[in-house]
């Protein structure tokens, strides 16, 4: 992310049987191979519908549609392509009785509404973790390109019990796809983040940051809106650890010094003219546009219930510069601290 007057931010995370996309091979049964990824995807939801066989009147399977990395030996990542399978996959199981499909948007709707406690997801019995008991199975996968071969491997992983199914289907594919970020490139802002969770005096206070919409991925040119909720009354920063190693401040920021949060309040940064949650407060009226250059960028909230403490902090971010990983960036440590991340991954138009 790139912080500009305009806080123009955001430069822009498994196993199984293979799914061969290739020229001349058939989809299983002897079926003529798809002619495209969206029926190519469409033939793998149904075979993952037959494998799974539910009884007459039983109720359709849960899941979850995850991301599909390239895995190329040189160039592992999320791309386009990634995107683009994740998509049909989430499209295709909802054509099939045997699927209820439970979106991010959907999760991202309870976590807006407080209603992840009260709806039948959560299971109360796991303190350690919340288990969204609804949940029961996920589809994921990768895939490889080289020279004009485009293998993806495809599982639908039940979360109790360890039975997985892997299917494969085949059709020709010619264009080009490049992943957008190798995971060595996302070490520096990894460890930028783990150094300030170690930093932390203490977790006294419990912050939750997520994408209005429930989204993870983004086009250059798309707006998007942070959410930000405490536990308790404090005081917030939000910083954006970028692909490129830079770390931009989101909040505070020019258009808004406000960083007080009351517990259970929801404060939003960046418009895209949605309608408003429920006890939404709007820090600053300006856009969040995806720009250059593109990749996996982590996005962090401090909380604290000390001001002065959280604001050295976040006068420590901003004069860092490339030498944040040597500066101690938690220098004040009086007060509650807290801390929450998220990663979003962006993509060229």
């Amino acid at each position: 992310m790139r912080q500009t007057s305009l806080l123009h931010i955001l430069t822009g995370l498994v196993t199984a049987t293979a799914m061969v996309i290739t020229g001349c091979a058939h989809s299983p049964g002897g079926a003529p191979a798809p002619r495209d990824l969206p029926s190519a995807v469409d033939a793998l939801a149904e075979q993952l519908a037959q494998k799974i066989a539910p009884e007459p009147e039983a109720p359709p399977l849960s899941v979850a549609v995850y991301d599909f990395p390239c895995n190329n030996p040189a160039g592992e990542g999320i791309s386009e392509l990634s995107t683009t399978i994740q998509a049909c996959m989430a499209q295709s199981v909802t054509n099939w009785p045997s699927f209820e499909l439970i979106t991010r948007a959907k999760l991202g709707e309870w976590v807006a509404e407080g209603d992840l406690q009260a709806s039948d997801l959560v299971d109360n019995s796991t303190p350690s973790k919340q288990y969204l008991k609804k949940i029961k199975a996920r589809i994921h996968g990768s895939y490889s390109y080289v020279n004009g071969k485009l293998t993806v491997f495809a599982s639908l992983d039940y979360l109790e019990g360890g039975q997985s199914h892997g299917v494969r289907v085949s059709l020709p594919y010619n264009a080009p796809v490049k992943p957008v970020q190798k995971p060595a490139e996302q070490k520096l802002n990894r460890r930028k983040v783990e150094q300030l969770v170690g930093q932390l005096p203490n977790t006294n206070v419990v912050p939750e940051i997520w994408v209005a919409g429930g989204r993870n991925q983004f086009r250059g040119g798309e707006k998007i809106k942070f959410c930000v909720r405490v536990d308790r009354d404090c005081y917030i920063a939000v910083i954006c650890h970028q692909v490129d190693g830079a770390s931009a401040v989101l909040l505070p920021n020019e258009f808004s010094q406000e960083i007080a949060c009351r517990a259970g309040t929801i404060v939003t940064i960046g418009n895209t003219g949605e309608p408003p949650y429920v006890n939404e407060e709007t820090r600053g009226n300006f856009e969040i546009p995806i720009m250059a250059p593109y990749g996996a960028d982590i996005v962090q909230v401090l909380a604290c219930t000390n001001r002065a403490s959280l604001e050295a902090a976040v006068r420590n971010v901003r004069q860092s510069g490339p030498g944040y990983l040597a500066n101690e960036i938690i220098t004040d440590r009086d007060g509650d601290w807290g801390q929450a991340y998220i990663v979003v991954h962006t993509f060229a138009p």
